[in-house]
């Protein structure tokens, strides 16, 4: 039995079901804990992040501090920045940390490290995010407040690009090619001889035993 659907009345012993008094109370008692019950839902949030409005995620977020959490963002974003908060604070500092905010925000991102750029200086790091659309300049000044919420502090961001990736088909193909080699050889005709006799080898292999020979006389 759910709390919300609660009925007091099959709850009470048989004897006292007959009593019109307790039928009464029973009744009274089923309407007030199915308003307690539906008034109970509304204190779930972990559970219940799709169905809250911009308003009440705001005020979540203010309540768990979210330090890098922007009312200005779209609805989807403040959802999983809520949604990822306990994970970021228990890894910030960390680059874990840092993509997950710049993916919650942005899609698609990545940070890379020095040592991951090519000539790239200790202890800077860059963020390259997929869609170009999204590096405007507000949010640029917006990522750069979060970047340094969540990032360690020894550690400096070099700069924000668009990296777009293209899928290219690639064909290779093969061929083989087979090649018969045939050989003739005519022998001697001696004058005493009025036949003439061709001995032909034909095969792909400079082996005797293993090419077909055909002998010819005229």
């Amino acid at each position: 039995m759910k709390l919300e659907d609660v009925n007091v009345e099959s709850l009470l012993p048989l004897f006292m079901r007959r009593d019109p008094a307790n039928q009464a109370a029973a009744e009274v008692a089923s309407e007030a804990l199915q308003v307690f019950a539906q008034g109970i839902t509304k204190l779930s949030t972990w559970d219940a992040l799709e169905r809250l409005s911009e308003s009440e995620l705001d005020a979540l977020a203010d309540e768990l501090r979210v330090l890098w959490y922007d009312a200005s963002f779209p609805i989807e974003s403040k959802r999983a920045l809520i949604l990822h908060s306990d994970k970021v604070y228990m890894r910030l500092g960390t680059v874990k940390a840092l993509t997950d905010v710049v993916r919650d925000i942005y899609g698609a991102a990545k940070i890379e490290q020095f040592y991951e750029i090519v000539g790239g200086k200790p202890h800077y790091f860059r963020v390259a995010v997929e869609d170009a659309s999204s590096l405007t300049a507000a949010n640029e000044a917006k990522l750069m407040r979060l970047i340094n919420l969540v990032k360690r502090k020894s550690q400096w961001l070099e700069k924000v690009y668009a990296q777009t990736v293209a899928k290219i088909p690639l064909t290779i193909g093969l061929a083989v090619g087979v090649a018969t080699c045939s050989r003739v050889t005519i022998d001697k005709i001696p004058a005493w001889q009025d036949d003439m006799i061709v001995t032909a080898f034909v095969g792909t292999t400079s082996e005797p035993e293993k090419n077909e020979t055909a002998t010819i006389t005229e």
